[in-house]
Formats: structure tokens, C-alpha cells, sequence
């Protein structure tokens, strides 16, 4: 998976600013506030309520102990999350890679750092899952699919691109229930049980499943294997001219050689931090050119299919 396991980004992100703050205090003096936002779709099996109180308590620390003052915003519905972002509400925030893509010429944005939570990659990589006996897309009409949350639009989206390559319409009959779920076992144990046609899910997270429990991988298939795609950035608003967006590169890239950083990166399940770079995020781009070309021949981008998302 990529960036900042989703179900613990708000934790590491907030921890960075702790320690960027810190080390902004002890060079300069300087009291300072920065606004912070995170969109509950980013984040995995956390309801809005729980994660708010945990950033408030984590920032109720760092006031509290160290004269910092910064707010922080977790917001359920992502438009509005955009919304926010693109009025300035914001210093730094988490986005999905490809709303980076999208709206990065409109609103510029400072990247800083991507995380590693697996041992070889910074990407993610989704898996459509289906029942052993099918062998190809056309045979779906009227059936339930599971996506794994943590991923945004980005998954039906890629999905979206199997069934175009495949020449198979993706219509509104398609898929008439679309879920996303908290966590990948209830995004497979349903598929196991005969309770759901498909699910999407990241292949580093059905690897663990398989391991866990071999029986999954004998009854269900892979039908397709995603590109490795960025999942998510922490960026700072370009226009932001304070301190903190080096001082946070800085500190979160030497995280994971103190032993203090160290542990934390570990309970949050995160190996390291890396500096962003653009070259990350050409899979995405390459998706949404497919995506922009169809719609300039006139060729329907699929239907919108609702998402209905699961209660934590």
C-alpha cells in the first residue's frame, strides 16, 4: 500500500507536526498556528467523531506543553473537504493523488512526503476479486460490489478503465450496489460467502488475508491486477510562506532513524517517509489521460455509480 497506511495518516501526520513544531520553537521562538484537514475517506475503519477527538486530544498536548497553536479539521463528506481546500481553509492537508492531479493548476499545492507501509513499495496496487468459476467482466449485471476503503473514487475509477479496454459497457444495471467497506476482511469474507459478486481491495492487504486464511485464495480469483498507483500526499498550500513545510520534510525524513521516530512509524504501521517526487504519480496521469481522451471521442466515461459507505 502507499502512502501513510490510511487508517493511521491522521496520527503520522500529526505527529510530524508535533515534531516540525518543536524543532520550529527551539530555532526560532516563534508561537505560530497552522490549519490542518483530512478527509474521513482517506482513513480506514475511524468514524468521524473518534478521529476528531483523537486529533483534538493530540493537539490539546502540543498547546498545551509548548505554547503551539494549530486547528485541525476531519471532514466526512470529501466534496466538502474540497471545497475547504480550494478556499484557502487549509495550510496542510491530505488529498488523494489524482484530486492532486486534478486541481493542482487551480489551487497549487507544495507536496511534501509520501509514506512506505510495506517493504518494497510507496504504491498501492488493486486487486478485482471474483468468484473462481468467472473468467471475464462480461458476466456481471445486477450484482454487489465491496471496495476496501481508504482509496477514494480512485479503484471504480480503475475499474471503470477494465471494463473500456474490454470494450463491456459499465452501466447503472452493472453494479447496482456499490459499498465501501471499513477494512479489506469485509470487502473479501462477504465475496468468501457467496454475499457479494466482487470486491476491490489493495493487494498487500489481501496478501495478509491469504496468509491468515489460505482457504480465500483457493476460492477466490484475481481477475485483474491495478498498475501500482500513489494513493495519497501530504502537501502544504503553495502559497504558504511559514518555516513549517521544510522543517516538517526535514524531520519526518529522519524519522525512522531515531528510535523515538522509530516506534512511532511502527504503531502506525508506516516503514518510512519519503520525499515526494513527480515522476510517483505517472500511473495516475496515465489513467486520466485514458480518462480524458474517451470523453473527447464522445465515448461515455461510465456511469456514475453511488457509493455507499460503511459504518466503523
Amino acid at each position: 500500500m502507499s502512502l501513510l497506511s490510511p487508517r493511521h495518516i491522521l496520527w503520522v501526520s500529526l505527529a510530524l507536526l508535533q515534531l516540525g513544531s518543536l524543532s520550529l520553537v527551539a530555532q526560532t521562538g516563534k508561537l505560530y498556528s497552522m490549519r490542518t484537514g483530512f478527509p474521513l475517506s482517506a482513513l480506514n475503519n475511524v468514524d468521524a467523531r473518534d478521529a476528531q477527538v483523537a486529533a483534538k486530544h493530540l493537539l490539546k498536548e502540543i498547546v498545551e506543553s509548548h505554547g503551539i497553536g494549530y486547528d485541525t479539521e476531519v471532514i466526512e463528506d470529501n466534496d466538502e473537504f474540497l471545497q475547504k481546500l480550494v478556499a484557502n481553509e487549509f495550510d496542510f492537508f491530505l488529498i488523494f493523488g489524482y484530486e492532486y492531479l486534478r486541481l493542482n493548476e487551480e489551487y497549487p499545492m507544495r507536496p511534501v512526503l509520501i509514506g512506505q507501509d510495506t517493504e518494497n513499495s510507496i504504491f498501492d496496487e488493486y486487486l478485482f476479486l471474483v468468484p473462481h468459476h468467472i473468467d471475464s467482466l462480461s458476466g456481471f449485471s445486477d450484482a454487489k460490489l465491496l471496495i476496501q476503503r481508504g482509496s477514494g473514487d480512485l479503484p471504480l475509477m480503475w475499474l471503470q478503465e477494465k471494463f473500456a479496454e474490454e470494450q463491456i459497457p459499465f452501466t447503472e444495471m452493472t453494479f447496482t450496489e456499490v459499498q465501501e467497506t471499513n477494512n479489506v476482511s469485509q470487502a473479501v469474507l462477504p465475496l468468501f460467502f457467496g454475499k457479494a459478486q466482487a470486491c476491490i481491495v489493495t493487494k498487500s492487504a489481501y496478501e495478509t488475508v491469504v496468509e491468515l486464511n489460505p482457504q480465500i485464495g483457493k476460492k477466490l480469483k484475481v481477475l485483474y491486477q491495478s498498475e501500482p498507483y500513489i494513493n495519497s500526499i501530504l502537501c502544504f498550500r503553495a502559497d504558504y510562506k511559514e518555516k513549517e513545510p521544510d522543517l516538517v520534510l526535514r524531520e519526518g525524513l529522519k524519522l525512522n532513524k531515531k528510535p523515538k521516530g522509530e516506534q512511532l512509524l511502527t504503531l502506525f504501521r508506516v516503514k518510512r517517509l519519503y520525499p515526494f517526487d513527480p515522476a510517483q504519480l505517472d500511473s495516475l496521469k496515465s489513467l486520466l489521460a485514458r480518462r480524458e481522451e474517451r470523453s473527447q471521442h464522445a465515448q461515455p466515461l461510465s456511469a456514475e455509480i453511488p457509493i455507499d459507505s460503511q459504518e466503523p
